[in-house]
């Protein structure tokens, strides 16, 4: 396999799981943090 395509397959997955914990860190933690996770 191409190493491109492999590291294109992994910045897609963790651009989407990265999605997620935003949208519900934002619902769950907003007052917690004050702001993005890092």
């Amino acid at each position: 396999m191409e190493p491109l395509a492999i590291l294109g397959g992994l910045a897609l997955i963790i651009g989407i799981v990265g999605l997620f914990v935003l949208l519900k860190g934002r619902r769950k933690n907003v007052r917690l943090t004050g702001g993005p996770d890092r």
